[in-house]
């Protein structure tokens, strides 16, 4: 069986793939452009004649929590161990990574046990439930089953604390939601989730058109590619029915975190998108051992500062910041 990463020239095989067990519910969709920016991400089966014929995919929650999704194979190769094959090549991809859990939401319990999972609560994953699954069209009618699988040896099946610890810690990583007033009609809400290269687009539109947000090099795409993966699961952005609304950029080095870019669209000013973006940062920050952080703010962007200091930061004025390029 051929079995390997995917290449760009792969992408409308996965997509036409996909989309046919999106027809008959069996999957979410996936756009091209978010399988690009994932292609890291994708393994492939391909056919003798050069067809996809199978793909699954990993979405990491933090760098030691990933889930298991988008795994289709075509009804012409069903029974003859295509699924059980590329899910352990990306089980053995997901080891090599240093990533010791993974979890899927299926209907095909007894498949994903043949292969190592076992079952475990659904509601250990309320923002993978809410962001993902609230789009499905039986999402009231949910007859799917949380599976998860140790990538390390345990006789158990029962998690350990440690283990329901790495899964809270995702938890705070992931989606959110919040009642915006501009919102119609009023009763919908505001997601907050990861940022993603996907979002870059409509990150860097927001960007620019946003006072107080200073942009240079280190917002190209390819330097925001690198802040991403230097950073996992600390960087959030808010949308609206799948309108991106708001953003926040969060790092550290290991000993101080960093905040960089809370920035929301004006029409949604002054309702708590900037708040719920800053709270998602730095509990993110905080469940990854981080106890104290900074930021950097214009000296004559007074509106930023006055937010800041509601929100519980203060102003330092033993410090000052001197910088060099590195050319």
């Amino acid at each position: 069986m051929n079995i390997r990463p995917a290449t760009p020239t792969d992408i409308p095989g996965i997509v036409a793939l996909v989309n046919d067990h999106v027809r008959r519910g069996d999957l979410l969709p996936r756009t091209p452009e978010s399988i690009e920016a994932t292609l890291d991400d994708w393994l492939v089966g391909v056919h003798a004649d050069g067809g996809v014929i199978a793909c699954v995919s990993l979405l990491f929650y933090t760098p030691v929590l990933a889930e298991v999704r988008s795994l289709a194979v075509h009804d012409r190769v069903k029974g003859e161990g295509w699924g059980s094959a590329i899910v352990r090549v990306l089980v053995e991809e997901a080891r090599q990574r240093g990533v010791p859990m993974l979890f899927a939401l299926t209907r095909a319990v007894r498949f994903f046990q043949q292969v190592g999972f076992f079952v475990t609560s659904k509601d250990l994953f309320p923002e993978k439930v809410y962001r993902d699954c609230v789009q499905c069209p039986i999402f009231d009618n949910c007859d799917e089953t949380a599976v998860i699988m140790r990538l390390h040896p345990s006789a158990s099946t029962d998690l350990t604390p440690a283990e329901q610890k790495v899964i809270r810690v995702a938890r705070l990583t992931r989606s959110t939601t919040i009642p915006v007033a501009a919102i119609q009609p009023p009763t919908q809400t505001a997601i907050i989730r990861e940022l993603t290269l996907a979002d870059y687009d409509a990150v860097y539109a927001l960007w620019q058109a946003c006072e107080g947000v200073g942009l240079g090099d280190s917002d190209s795409r390819e330097q925001i590619t690198f802040f991403l993966q230097r950073n996992p699961g600390l960087s959030f952005v808010a949308e609206v029915n799948g309108r991106l609304i708001g953003t926040i950029l969060g790092a550290h080095d290991g000993r101080r975190g960093y905040v960089h870019h809370l920035a929301v669209h004006n029409d949604f000013r002054r309702q708590g998108v900037a708040r719920a973006l800053a709270e998602q940062c730095q509990a993110a920050l905080k469940a990854q051992g981080i106890l104290k952080c900074h930021l950097f703010v214009f000296n004559d962007n007074e509106r930023a500062q006055a937010f800041w200091r509601s929100v519980g930061w203060y102003d330092r004025d033993d410090l000052h910041m001197m910088s060099l390029f590195l050319e």
